[in-house]
């Protein structure tokens, strides 16, 4: 049998614009000492297997949609520029179509911008994480509930 990351239990799989998205949901490591009592995970999409969009892609996509600038962005970000770089390359690889446009240099000076997709991927990206976020605390609240009565 094939290794496998994450454990099957934990990939949820959605078809979005034609193409097979994989929801990977990971539980997050608690920090060490800390005695608050929550469940957290972690979210990303998957696309041919490749990682499409994580935390630091929908981070970047949102700095980009409010600055137009990746050096701007990545400087909010405190990530280097060749990293933001690499990160939007990744993402526009990894979809049917870019979820960033570059724009050249010139009177205006350069930049970037969201795409539709772009936009449609981030929105969804933070709806999931949104409805994941209040699905763990209902599930924590009710778990701590037991184990405290």
């Amino acid at each position: 049998m094939p290794f496998c990351w994450p454990p099957a239990q934990t990939r949820r799989s959605t078809k979005l614009q034609g193409v097979e998205k994989v929801w990977n949901v990971m539980p997050s490591r608690r920090k060490q000492g800390s005695r608050e009592r929550a469940f957290r995970a972690k979210v990303w999409v998957e696309v041919g297997g490749r990682r499409a969009v994580d935390e630091d892609g929908a981070n970047l996509l949102e700095q980009i949609a409010i600055t137009g600038s990746l050096t701007e962005s990545a400087r909010a970000l405190q990530m280097s520029y060749r990293k933001a770089w690499g990160v939007v390359r990744l993402m526009n690889k990894c979809w049917p179509a870019a979820l960033v446009k570059t724009r050249s240099g010139g009177r205006f000076g350069g930049g970037m911008r969201l795409t539709k997709l772009g936009q449609h991927v981030l929105r969804t990206y933070r709806d999931l994480q949104a409805e994941l976020e209040h699905l763990l605390d209902t599930a924590g609240k009710n778990a701590m509930t037991e184990l405290d009565g």
